[in-house]
């Protein structure tokens, strides 16, 4: 998807920019990646902090992720990042891409 992203938004800007925003997509899906895989996914997923967001210490850099499954949030469905890293890396690059472009032209 990122490839296709960056390629739409590298025909919204001038000529001249066109590699820039399409390096900057990539480089965004790379440090995207890298967020989800460090806290993201704990935040997201790990134990309740006063019910606001999740501790980051939980699943900080996957540890403790795998086939087991998690006995609060879904007894049955093993907690496998791959499918949730493939949807990350699909989805959150999209918003900071539009600044990209915005600020390009």
């Amino acid at each position: 998807m990122t490839p296709g992203l960056s390629f739409f938004y590298g025909g919204m800007v001038r000529t001249k920019n066109v590699v820039s925003t399409m390096l900057q997509s990539f480089v965004t899906m790379g440090v995207i990646s890298i967020l989800w895989i460090v806290v993201g996914f704990s935040l997201a997923f790990g134990d309740s902090i006063h019910g606001l967001i999740g501790n980051p210490a939980t699943f900080f850099m996957f540890s403790r992720v795998g086939a087991s499954t998690h006995p609060d949030l879904a007894p049955t469905i093993p907690l496998i990042p791959v499918s949730r890293q493939a949807w990350a890396n699909s989805i959150a690059p999209q918003t900071p891409s539009w600044s990209v472009s915005a600020s390009a032209s």
